[in-house]
């Protein structure tokens, strides 16, 4: 196995947020500022995975590869990120017989990944070579023992949806004395290139039907990020919001 990739998947035709990848957050696009990260990361190649010319000539000037061009299939709202993984790693694999140890796949959309948790998570992979994958999480402002199921036919409440590890809501009345809970985050995602090429193997000519998840969910350890980190930006306002931040952080 060769060296691991950080795949950047950056394709072009948002529709929730026009440009969305190359839309500046600050003096830097959002693309540009996940390749800053990944090179100063310095854990392997950083490939960006894109349909678009001018996305591709950003990522080169920024100092990301681009060995392949990812097809129209595979580029619309309704292409699972599955199959942009094994895109790349089909293509690698004819283009130049490189199988990379591991993938790391990282969104352009959470700008605020710091460089040292991408080398701690790959390093972390690497690390436990029986266990396939990394996933990033943090811990959001609540709990997840705060959800609750509602039924809009009957305005009927279940206030104990969930519970961590036995403990209820109601087991406490104060936040501060609830077990602390995780939700997984697509700041960054590593994998064992074998998973990928194991599991999906059938949709090596059919990737426009390619489907699933883009980690082994059954065999993964967590990575805390910060909340911060774990900002993903999917509207118009939540890049806003991100700008709000940068200026925040930029003062401190």
């Amino acid at each position: 196995m060769d060296r691991p990739i950080v795949l950047i998947p950056a394709r072009s035709g948002s529709t929730r947020m026009p440009n969305k990848n190359l839309q500046k957050l600050h003096q830097l696009t959002l693309l540009e500022s996940s390749i800053n990260a990944t090179l100063n990361a310095d854990v392997g190649r950083v490939i960006v995975s894109t349909n678009d010319n001018t996305i591709k000539e950003v990522a080169l000037s920024a100092g990301a590869e681009v060995p392949f061009m990812r097809p129209a299939s595979i580029s619309t709202p309704e292409a699972a990120s599955i199959s942009v993984i094994l895109h790349a790693l089909f293509a690698l694999q004819a283009q130049d017989g490189y199988i990379p140890s591991c993938v790391a796949f990282k969104p352009p959309t959470n700008p605020y990944l710091k460089s040292i948790s991408i080398t701690e998570m790959i390093n972390l992979k690497l690390a436990n070579l029986s266990i396939d994958s990394v996933l990033s999480i943090f811990e959001p402002r609540h709990s997840a023992l705060s959800f609750v199921g509602f039924d809009p036919s009957t305005l009927t409440v279940n206030p104990e949806l969930y519970d961590i590890n036995g403990f209820k809501l109601y087991d406490a009345e104060r936040s501060q004395d609830r077990p602390k809970s995780y939700a997984g985050s697509p700041a960054c995602k590593v994998t064992n290139s074998s998973f990928f090429l194991e599991k999906y193997k059938n949709f090596q000519h059919s990737l426009p039907k390619a489907t699933g998840p883009t980690y082994n969910c059954n065999s993964t350890i967590g990575y805390v990020i910060s909340a911060a980190e774990a900002f993903d930006i999917d509207t118009v306002d939540d890049l806003e919001i991100a700008r709000s931040l940068y200026k925040i952080y930029s003062a401190e």
